[in-house]
């Protein structure tokens, strides 16, 4: 059974997704897997499958990311909607 996903797991990801913005497009490959270890030792904390953590974790960490850009505590949904799916 999956454990509930812990802040430091959220606050971890948002800090992988904000390394991610930065990237270099034709470099998002080699980060991706140089931080597999990192994501995959995530998800297995909390008993998750990495793609089950992914769908879990990807939208809160878009939330998140979206409310501190706009200054808000209720980010605007079609904002939410472009940015999980980009970060899927």
């Amino acid at each position: 059974m999956a454990k509930p996903i812990s802040s430091e797991a959220i606050r971890k990801m948002v800090c992988f997704y904000y390394l991610v913005s930065f990237w270099a497009p034709e470099y998002i490959g080699d980060l991706k897997k140089a931080s597999r270890k990192m994501r995959t030792k995530l998800a297995r904390e909390t008993g998750l499958k990495m793609k089950e953590f992914i769908d879990l974790v990807v939208p809160e960490v878009a939330r998140r990311i979206v409310a501190f850009h706009l200054a808000t505590q209720e980010p605007e949904e079609a904002a939410l909607g472009v940015l999980t799916g980009v970060m899927k």
